[in-house]
């Protein structure tokens, strides 16, 4: 037969997706009713009706049937119960058709494919064609019970749950919805009576539970057995497992045999997340401030194992044991994500470090504080680690472990500086060829980050002493605390991050005076400006020596992908002929942080002066928070130097790569991870089509573009299925034109009036004459933007972040810390700032 498709066929083609599922199931012993299929091919699209020849084929395959015979008529289409969409409901369905009148409700079933209701479900679910449906007719099968099954919860997407629905007689009453039908619930697991809904009953059986919702009308008469429950559970799994995947099924009882009526994917799972799976707490507080924005595959896969290397150093160097390393080890997986394209902390994980070491409670408290989290993890959500008897002995050596870590810090930055610049000497990379490049890269990961001991317990360390410090303030000078905090760590020399703005402002003094200078650095054509400033030597002598030394202390300066200053000076130069202009314009006075400090610790002299063992406390945590909290600026410093030599490296394998046409573009490299880069070149990689992935890496960054996730959230189960990344129960609040105030933390006393420039990318962004700057975070990269600003205001951050530390150097009034500024300002308000006392007030338009 050429329209007719037996049921035993394997045309799969001309069957169908529902036609192709029932022979499939039928070959491995499913109770499947006897059927036979009409191809598409049947039906003349011009004149919308059945073929003659494709009646006579039909007329013959049903006289093998008794004449009393009663069939179901329906839908069979390639595009119906794919993975992607079910179409349920959407094609016409006859049930209960007399032999005679088969051909006809064949022919409706056709036709159903032109009704308004496909068409709005094609333009719906953005599906550009409609083929005609094949059409399955299937001996009708009399049920005492029916109705559908759920290999897996679609509501939810809970996978260890099977949902049932049951009615008596026929199922299409549950289908179309025109009949109540009692729900069962099976979970894999036993719960606490006491939790079930009353509306529910339970059974326990095989470590399992049934939950039952009963028919209201009916609740005196259950339609399926406790039985029948458990046999057609195990016939949607057995679906389940014959597929491949979980299945939508609908199932019927006659004469106490069940049979499978139809099976489909679930095509609901993962559309919503599952409350009752693993939870996560991602935020990304001030790591935003490094990795704003997208961050490509090879800087995420750098840090990612630069995390989890170096916080197993720490815990090694505090005399965690080496079994509790072992028997933790995810949490060093886990202390960091790639939401969409952008870097948070995975909570979980980093209270999960903190449990490692005793004190816990203290030690999260100051843990949150210099990573800048908001909000506390809830007390019924922090993680909690098994503990033996053994491990609260262990926690005493570790104590030790601390201790010994505050007496040998000072040794142990000076053998890290010696490890480093030894690691980091002048390398000619760009005459080592693949495999040089691959060696030097580990030779640097085993020098460094299986050794980066002295950034990591003075970061440690500095979390302890500015915490206790801040503490004893808040304690002793109570609403002025922090204010005192502040100015006791501020003025602290010899600090690296204040160094580049006092460059820049060197330079621009020499420039000054030198308007034909000035207006060469305003161009935007960099190979000129480099052919004409060797007429300059004084200038280009100290420019050079600049960028030397800071050439990778660039915007985003951790992110490898990023442009540093010797690639692309461009935000150099503009920034030197902003500040000159600005230098002829007024008077700039750097901030005399000297006598904040002098000022603040006369302060803590007077409110001390008779309380010797308070004093001497005080001074102790004093000295060690200034040490700790200078050393820490200035490690970093040098880890941006590891992250410069790390870029260089990549750079030359893009280049060499892209030579070799085996990339299209050096910067194309930025797309793979580091594992499959040296994979790749080692003869280890499982893909070797370089330009393929990167693609795809592309395409799907361009998605990640499109939406922001928000700050801090929580996910629920598999991160990347059914989250949207937002935070749960966020108030929103309005932006107001009305008269308000904003307050934050004085960084960089003056007062300044001016309009609102509000700027989320500095990559190219200019400030007009007179306007403020207002960001949500900065860092050292931000350096290059500030000279043309009035004055800076900051969403985040405190007097020891960079922002700060560089406005009191450039003499620009500015504020920081200050919540809620990003909902609160629109580009071109008006504002009044007092870098003094941290306010800051909306004027009128005028």
């Amino acid at each position: 037969m050429e329209y007719v498709i037996e049921s035993t066929s394997k045309n799969y083609e001309l069957m169908g997706g529902k036609g192709t599922a029932l022979a499939k199931i039928e070959k491995i012993s499913f109770a499947v009713s006897p059927w036979f299929c009409v191809s598409y091919k049947g039906f003349s699209i011009e004149n919308k009706e059945i073929l003659e020849e494709a009646k006579k084929e039909i007329e013959e395959k049903l006289s093998e049937f008794p004449d009393d015979s009663f069939f179901a008529v329906r839908s069979s289409a390639k595009v119906e119960d794919s993975k992607e969409n079910s179409f349920a409901g959407q094609f016409d369905t006859f049930l209960y058709v007399k032999k005679e009148e088969v051909i006809n409700k064949i022919n409706e079933v056709y036709l159903s494919a032109f009704s308004d209701r496909v068409e709005n479900y094609r333009k719906q679910n953005n599906i550009e064609n409609i083929d005609i449906p094949s059409v399955i007719v299937q001996k009708q099968i009399n049920s005492e019970k029916a109705g559908v099954a759920f290999g897996a919860n679609p509501i939810n997407s809970n996978i260890k749950e099977i949902v049932i629905s049951a009615v008596f007689g026929l199922g299409n009453s549950l289908v179309d919805g025109t009949a109540m039908a009692d729900s069962y619930m099976i979970i894999g697991k036993k719960i606490d009576k006491k939790i079930v809904r009353k509306d529910y009953y339970s059974k326990f059986e095989n470590n399992s539970v049934v939950l039952k919702k009963l028919d209201e009308e009916k609740a005196e008469k259950q339609v399926l057995t406790d039985e029948e429950i458990i046999e057609v559970k195990e016939l949607v799994k057995k679906a389940n497992d014959f597929f491949g995947r979980f299945q939508d099924i609908e199932w019927a009882f006659e004469n106490g045999k069940l049979y499978l009526l139809q099976s489909r994917p679930i095509t609901t799972l993962g559309s919503a997340r599952n409350e009752n799976e693993k939870i996560n707490l991602f935020d990304n507080s001030n790591i935003v401030e490094s990795y704003g924005g997208t961050t490509t595959p090879l800087t995420f896969s750098f840090i990612r194992t630069v995390y989890e290397n170096v916080y197993i150093e720490l815990c090694k160097i505090f005399n965690v044991k080496q079994e509790k390393i072992e028997m933790n080890s995810q949490i060093f997986k886990n202390m960091l994500a790639l939401i969409e394209g952008r870097v948070y902390y995975n909570l979980y994980g980093w209270y999960a470090l903190i449990s490692l070491f005793p004190g816990i409670g203290n030690n999260r408290k100051f843990m949150e504080q210099m990573m800048g989290v908001k909000e506390s993890l809830p007390e019924d959500l922090f993680p909690t680690l098994e503990t033996t008897f053994k491990d609260k002995l262990g926690y005493i050596n570790t104590g030790f472990g601390l201790i010994k870590g505050f007496f040998t810090i000072r040794k142990m930055t000076d053998k890290f500086y010696l490890r480093l610049n030894d690691a980091l000497q002048d390398k000619d990379i760009d005459n080592m060829d693949l495999y040089e490049l691959h060696d030097y890269y580990y030779e640097l990961e085993q020098k460094l980050l299986h050794k980066w001991d002295a950034p990591l317990v003075n970061d440690f360390l500095a979390m302890i002493f500015y915490g206790r410090l801040k503490a004893e303030c808040m304690k002793i000078f109570k609403d002025e605390g922090e204010a005192v905090h502040n100015d006791l760590l501020c003025g602290e020399g010899g600090i690296i991050s204040s160094e580049p703005a006092k460059r820049i402002k060197e330079l621009a003094g020499i420039v000054k005076d030198n308007f034909e200078l000035i207006d060469l650095l305003k161009k935007e054509d960099l190979l000129y400006i480099k052919k004409e400033l060797p007429k300059y030597e004084k200038f280009n002598q100290k420019l050079n020596k600049y960028l030397d030394k800071f050439s990778n202390r660039c915007l985003q300066e951790l992110k490898l992908e990023t442009e540093t200053l010797k690639e692309n000076p461009a935000s150099l130069y503009h920034s030197i002929a902003s500040f000159a202009v600005r230098m002829n314009e007024e008077e700039i006075k750097s901030i005399d942080t000297d006598i904040l400090r002098k000022n603040a610790e006369n302060k803590v002299k007077k409110e001390l002066k008779y309380k010797m063992a308070k004093k001497l406390k005080f001074n102790f945590l004093l000295k060690k928070a200034r040490f700790t909290v200078k050393n820490r600026e200035n490690l970093r410093f040098e880890r941006t130097k590891l992250f410069g030599r790390v870029r260089e490296i990549f750079l030359r394998i893009g280049y060499i790569l892209t030579s070799m046409n085996v990339i299209e573009d050096k910067r194309d490299i930025f797309y793979l991870e580091v594992d499959e880069i040296l994979n790749f070149i080692s003869g280890k990689s499982t893909t070797n089509n370089l330009d393929e992935l990167i693609e795809i890496r592309k395409n799907q960054y361009e998605k990640y573009r499109e939406e922001l996730p928000d700050e801090r959230f929580f996910t629920y189960g598999a991160v990347n299925i059914g989250n949207n990344f937002k935070r749960e129960n966020k108030n929103i609040e309005e932006k107001s034109d009305k008269v308000f105030e904003l307050k934050g933390i004085g960084a960089s006393p003056g007062i300044v009036r001016g309009r609102v420039r509000v700027i989320k990318n500095p990559k190219n962004a200019k400030l007009e004459k007179g306007e403020i700057l207002v960001c949500e975070y900065t860092d050292p990269g931000w350096i290059m933007l500030f000279p043309s600003a009035s004055g800076i205001l900051v969403e985040r951050g405190s007097l020891l972040s960079h922002s700060a530390i560089v406005s009191r150097e450039l003499g620009i009034p500015a504020i920081v810390g200050i919540n809620n500024l990003l909902s609160c300002l629109n580009d071109g308000d008006m504002i009044e700032l007092n870098g003094t006392s941290g306010e800051i007030k909306k004027l009128k338009a005028e």
